[in-house]
């Protein structure tokens, strides 16, 4: 997952047109700018299903890129993400949950 995830921002497995849209949530269409906003945060792809939580998740504002595999339900990994993220933030900003996007 994590050569995927370095191939996707690479623009390895799509044109950077088509990696725009993936970035910008689907929506739009190819040729379109990437929506900065997507740049300050994060972008995921997560799943599950009974007793598996997953979550790839690429962080552009810190340059980081999250796994997560859990054997527990789905959100599991969203959350525990949701959390490290937070952390990672805080420590960097001083910002509380209330003051981060990342902890909402």
């Amino acid at each position: 997952m994590l050569k995927f995830a370095h191939a996707l921002r690479n623009n390895k497995i799509l044109t950077p047109d088509y990696t725009a849209v993936i970035w910008n949530g689907m929506r739009g269409y190819p040729g379109d700018p990437i929506n900065p906003d997507i740049l300050q945060w994060m972008w995921t792809a997560e799943g599950g299903a009974e007793g598996i939580s997953t979550i790839l998740g690429i962080n552009f504002k810190y340059n980081l890129t999250f796994i997560i595999l859990s054997n527990y339900d789905f959100p599991v990994a969203m959350d525990t993400l949701k959390e490290i993220v937070w952390r990672i933030d805080f420590a960097k900003t001083g910002l509380s949950k209330d003051e981060s996007s990342e902890g909402k």
